[in-house]
């Protein structure tokens, strides 16, 4: 009997030869290989993905309002060493709307009865339960970056500020588009004109203007020109989540 051969469309193929590109031009360039990313949106797993490596973060997945991530990162230790429990309902009127809305009811985590974990990729909350440990204990304690984005869970001037006070190394922060005054205190925050609120994308969006192996090896966070141009080369036109 003939055999049918299936034809690979170019697309694909192309997305295909970008993908490995680009996790082959992050990860030789990689100095270390144990770090943690603390993260309040699902951009700092991508990190890992991309790189290949296992996660070093409990913030995998997750989602935490500004409120929240700037009072867990004031005490770090304490709040990850402390009991995680679950409620059926969020602390954020907007977090329970969107659940409702979009019929997602993932698993809501507290800790020390205020700070809210959202595990908005999770299907359980003994999944979430169990990776949340998991994952802490891989933590690098000598060796963590924070990530804030300052558009989409709540941040204020009062709250970015005191973010950079209390994490003033390997720290950044994600914006919209540049405006009079917004780097006033602080020349880590990243402007983005092309910002999205989907975190997962707005990492490959940020490469064009932000080189994380740089940041992991070095704490520079400017891109080079040649990262530059190789951004251009391997992702042109990103307006979508990439393979």
């Amino acid at each position: 009997m003939e055999k049918l051969h299936r034809t690979v469309p170019l697309k694909s193929l192309i997305s295909t030869y970008r993908a490995n590109a680009r996790k082959s031009y992050l990860a030789s360039r990689l100095k270390k290989t144990n770090f943690t990313i603390i993260s309040d949106d699902c951009w700092g797993s991508v990190i890992y993905q991309e790189l290949g490596i296992k996660y070093m973060t409990p913030f995998v997945g997750t989602q935490v309002m500004t409120p929240c991530y700037i009072k867990i990162l004031s005490n770090l230790k304490y709040y990850l060493s402390s009991q995680i429990v679950f409620r059926n309902f969020s602390k954020y009127r907007k977090v329970d709307d969107y659940r409702k809305s979009s019929n997602s009811y993932f698993p809501l985590g507290v800790i020390d009865d205020d700070i809210e974990i959202q595990f908005i990729h999770y299907q359980s909350e003994q999944e979430a339960y169990e990776k949340w440990y998991r994952r802490i204990d891989r933590m690098d304690w000598q060796n963590i970056y924070f990530k804030l984005d300052e558009i989409k869970l709540g941040a204020t001037s009062e709250l970015i500020q005191r973010y950079f006070t209390i994490c003033p190394e390997n720290s950044i922060s994600f914006r919209g588009k540049d405006n009079s005054g917004s780097r006033e205190f602080c020349q880590r925050r990243i402007s983005i004109p092309n910002y999205t609120e989907n975190g997962y994308l707005l990492f490959y969006i940020s490469l064009g203007y932000f080189d994380p192996v740089t940041w992991i090896n070095q704490d520079k966070y400017l891109p080079s020109k040649f990262h530059q141009t190789m951004f251009h080369l391997l992702f042109p036109r990103i307006s979508s989540p990439i393979s």
